[in-house]
């Protein structure tokens, strides 16, 4: 028979307009509102997000939520792919050739099984609407030339998709892929039936013919797309068609994101205290964060790494049942390494920069352990420890004598952007008085939200910058790509969608490129281990970067209400599993 699913989760947020601003909400917490006992509510800084299409996303917070409406078709358990947890099963490789058996009894929020069509048409999707280097499928060889052929569903078993990969690539590597957010798994019959008429808008695509150009381009004249419809991705902005624990009906809000729990999911738990629809509302400042939490008006707290002194106790009444009043010094606390790092990239087109010797004693002149906090401890490699099985050390470069014999005469002022919060703030005053001491002047220039923050780097007229890399998925070919990949037709012209931040610093190498299609098709970790010893130290001699920190995230809260974390942002759980 098949599952009917019942939406009976409370829905008073939509009668009444939502919640109040959480920028209101501050400017009175002191006075400890009354708590909600009707949501749970998690605290922490979202203003990066605008959208949860999953494969239009390229936010951390963004890729946190979504990770929570959508699911991949691998699963990742304790840094390896999990064939028993997973969406699919997989059969051992044929070469490049891949075959996955979805497993059946997986529904939809909407109630419809998941079927080998979803995934094709999400794989698909994925690759034709983000259709950049940075994506991880591309990682694999796929594009939107080759996509069609290559990633099918069986036309005689509803659960069978095979993926015929262009060359092998290491098995650990396919299957991490495989589980990034960017890869989550949609209702395509939903989504289909949610795509709009959108006017067609010229853009320049690096797989199609460029007139006049020495490059003919990658693709024929119609490998861009020209589709009138958008391909669900207005619908997708603000609502969700994954099979996660959550769906989203958030309207065009992203300041207070309402989730509904799914009911279909397995972890779903009428019995539990989890089973309340969950807000994660916008508080910026982990130091407000605490003080709602305190006050009651927030069950979670995020980017707790520094304790305060409570404020004022919880009011009486008004929790959410199945919780206890607490108080500041009685909530639990977790924290979890992520696969997150804080670097310094320098643009090398603008002078001195363009000298690789210049960039190695800007690499002298910074001593990473002087920025280091709970949230934050000091890495040199250009993959962080949340990545298992890889294990090396890096030396630290920092030699201040050696920084001011290579900097000697190229005394100057060089700007540096960086979007405010996390921690970067106080990193970007440490790197302007560390380098004062080698003669360079560092002009701080930074800017107040993500967006603007975005739109400097895709001008790519920066000095320096202090770029956030979170990994796309748990192994260091995530990113040595995004760190090195830039081939020469792609950086000689600006495309649509993301890119790498090679392509960002202006940094092509072709014999770095050429180590990291090597280590894709190394066999097992030690082989691939010595290929990236070789990328570190290329890195260090003529990289454009300086590797500064790793992020641990913290958070504190009602032990019940409490997250399970991840190293990656779309492997974090709002609410445990249901027991077994």
């Amino acid at each position: 028979m098949a599952l009917i699913c019942r939406r009976d989760i409370l829905r008073a947020f939509a009668a009444s307009g939502m919640a109040m601003s959480p920028f209101g909400r501050s400017a009175v917490a002191l006075e400890c509102n009354k708590p909600d006992a009707d949501h749970i509510i998690i605290g922490k800084q979202t203003s990066g997000v605008s959208g949860f299409d999953p494969h239009l996303n390229a936010s951390g917070p963004a890729a946190e939520i979504i990770g929570n409406l959508y699911e991949t078709l691998v699963t990742i358990q304790n840094g390896k792919p999990d064939p028993y947890s997973s969406l699919a099963m997989w059969h051992e490789p044929k070469g490049a050739s891949w075959t996955f058996t979805i497993k059946p009894g997986w529904r939809f929020a909407s109630g419809k099984p998941i079927r080998a069509r979803d995934v094709e048409f999400s794989l698909k999707r994925a690759i034709k609407v983000n259709s950049s280097p940075a994506h991880p499928l591309a990682h694999l060889g796929l594009t939107p030339i080759n996509a069609d052929q290559r990633i099918r569903a069986d036309q005689e078993n509803a659960y069978i998709l095979t993926i015929e990969l262009p060359e092998v690539v290491e098995k650990e590597i396919v299957l991490h892929c495989l589980s990034s957010a960017s890869c989550s798994i949609l209702d395509a019959e939903l989504v289909k039936r949610r795509r709009t008429i959108s006017p067609i808008i010229p853009v320049t695509c690096r797989y199609a013919p460029l007139e006049g150009s020495a490059y003919p381009g990658l693709g024929p004249p119609d490998a861009c797309r020209h589709d009138p419809l958008d391909g669900g991705e207005t619908w997708l902005r603000f609502n969700s068609a994954g099979s996660g624990p959550f769906m989203i009906r958030n309207a065009e809000r992203t300041d207070e994101i309402f989730l509904e729990r799914n009911v279909c999911h397995s972890d779903y738990d009428d019995k539990s205290p989890n089973s309340l629809p969950l807000i994660v509302r916008d508080i910026a400042d982990p130091r407000m964060q605490q003080r709602l939490l305190q006050c009651g008006e927030i069950h979670v707290a995020w980017d707790t790494a520094v304790e305060i002194a409570p404020v004022v106790a919880p009011k009486k009444g008004g929790r959410a049942k199945g919780t206890k009043k607490s108080t500041g010094s009685t909530f639990d606390h977790k924290q979890h390494s992520k696969a997150n790092l804080l670097l310094l990239c320098m643009n090398t087109t603008k002078a001195p920069l363009n000298d690789p010797k210049i960039r190695e004693g800007i690499r002298r002149t910074i001593d990473n352990s002087e920025f280091e906090t709970p949230r934050w401890t000091a890495q040199n490699r250009f993959f962080p420890s949340a990545i298992d099985g890889f294990a090396f050390t890096a030396p630290t470069p920092y030699n201040l004598a050696q920084a001011r014999l290579a900097l000697k005469n190229h005394q100057c002022s060089l700007k540096l952007d960086y979007l405010t919060g996390a921690g970067r703030s106080s990193v970007a005053n440490g790197l302007a008085w560390q380098f004062a001491k080698a003669g360079i002047n560092l002009v701080l220039d930074p800017a107040s939200t993500g967006y603007i923050f975005q739109e400097r780097l895709q001008k790519r007229e920066f000095d320096l910058a202090l770029i956030s890399l979170s990994s796309d998925y748990l192994h260091p070919h995530s990113n040595a790509h995004a760190l090195c990949t830039n081939p020469e037709f792609e950086e000689s012209h600006t495309f649509e969608g993301t890119h790498t931040l090679a392509w960002h610093c202006h940094w092509h190498d072709d014999e770095l490129i050429k180590t990291i299609a090597n280590a894709a098709k190394a066999s097992g970790p030690a082989a691939q281990l010595e290929f990236y010893k070789h990328i570190q130290d290329d890195l260090m001699v003529r990289g454009p970067y300086a590797f500064l920190l790793e992020e641990t995230v913290h958070v504190r809260g009602i032990g019940v209400f409490l997250p399970q974390l991840g190293a990656l942002d779309n492997q974090t759980r709002y609410s445990p599993p249901k027991p077994t």
